[in-house]
């Protein structure tokens, strides 16, 4: 109990983990954007469906690997789900 001030930030796995949930909330807005975009205007296609799944298992993947540390997989996974929510947002206009 307690105005929890004066803790210290959390660091290692848990910062890192901390860091994931955060970038994750960055980029689910876009994605939940052109997903109800998509809905909303009745745009929605097999290829949406299929980025909407393409940015979901990546995500995981990043999470996994943000907290892991391994920068590597983690960027490529991160790429990957931007592209998808770039697709879904290209399938829009289109």
């Amino acid at each position: 109990m307690g105005t929890r001030e004066g803790i210290a930030p959390p660091t290692n796995a848990a910062g890192r983990a901390k860091r994931a949930h955060l970038n994750l909330l960055e980029n689910a807005v876009p994605f939940a954007l052109v997903v109800l975009s998509a809905e909303v205007i009745e745009a929605t296609s097999g290829v949406t469906q299929t980025a909407a799944l393409v940015f979901i298992v990546p995500r995981a993947v990043h999470a996994i690997f943000y907290v892991a540390g391994i920068p590597g997989i983690r960027t490529l996974a991160w790429l990957v789900g931007v592209v998808a929510t770039i697709v879904i947002a290209i399938a829009i206009v289109a």
